[in-house]
């Protein structure tokens, strides 16, 4: 299933926590332009870019020995992830990974903030422009109870993302669509990264109160219809499942789930589990 993803179309610290950056509440007034909101963002990403990238990812081949006692090299790569990502990919190790695609993420997707000692997680919609910065797991003292994704705040993006954003690296993860003719559904930001990662594709819904997206569901309908295979991908637990159902209702062909919902596991558990 690994495939190199090709280059994207060209593409004051703020310390408020937006729980949902899908808020509804939030209105245009008073608000700046999106293009000099994308702008902004586009600056603050690429700073947290080049911090990311004191920090170094390794690409290497395997080595077996055959039958004959030759030494093979075993393709695609294993990739040693930098220290800080350790929790996102929940190791330090993962297999199969083409190159290509570590150095397209740890250049266009994955970078560093100093201030929290934090993963940043850049999101752009499908004209590559940014649109939102994630803090994964952000720590800092005299920060208490901060949550495992700090957003940019509301005002500093475009109004629930813009009209051109639908789901995570859907620039990215449509062309995987395409040439895999196939897709899991699922949720979770840190799911999307670990698929990504793999080039296996993935259509998130984010978070769980947006099992009822029209748009996701109208995205995957369309899929449907042209011969795209849809494998349901919610965590395994209560609310993976009630997720599901929720979007199941949209679909216009129901999808079964890959993962038991007793069974306490998310999609990268899977992935790790299954070395897709």
């Amino acid at each position: 299933m690994n495939n190199n993803l090709p280059e994207a179309k060209k593409l004051d610290f703020d310390t408020a926590v937006t729980l949902n950056s899908f808020d509804k509440s939030v209105s245009d007034t008073g608000r700046l332009p999106d293009v000099v909101l994308k702008k902004r963002l586009g600056i603050k990403a690429q700073q947290y870019l080049v911090a990311g990238s004191k920090y170094k990812y390794r690409c290497f081949e395997l080595e077996v020995e055959n039958i004959t006692g030759k030494i093979d090299k075993i393709t695609p790569s294993m990739l040693k992830v930098p220290s800080y990502t350790e929790k996102l990919f929940e190791g330090s190790y993962i297999q199969n990974i083409d190159a290509s695609v570590a150095k397209y993420i740890f250049t266009k997707i994955i970078g560093f903030c100093d201030y929290f000692s934090a993963l940043v997680i850049i999101l752009r919609d499908n004209r590559s422009a940014i649109v939102d910065i994630i803090k994964y797991r952000p720590t800092r003292d005299g920060y208490e109870n901060l949550p495992k994704y700090l957003y940019e705040k509301s005002e500093n993006k475009p109004l629930r993302r813009g009209d051109d954003f639908l789901y995570p690296f859907q620039i990215e993860m449509g062309r995987l669509i395409e040439k895999e003719s196939y897709a899991f559904l699922g949720e979770g930001l840190k799911n999307s990264v670990n698929s990504l990662i793999r080039s296996i594709p993935f259509v998130s819904i984010e978070g769980v109160s947006n099992a009822s997206s029209k748009g996701i569901a109208e995205y995957i309908n369309g899929l449907f219809h042209r011969g795209i295979r849809i494998y349901g991908a919610m965590d395994g637990d209560s609310a993976g499942e009630k997720a599901f159902n929720e979007i199941n209702k949209l679909l216009d062909n129901p999808i079964k789930n890959i993962i038991d919902f007793d069974s306490g596991l998310d999609f990268t558990d899977y992935l790790r589990k299954e070395q897709l």
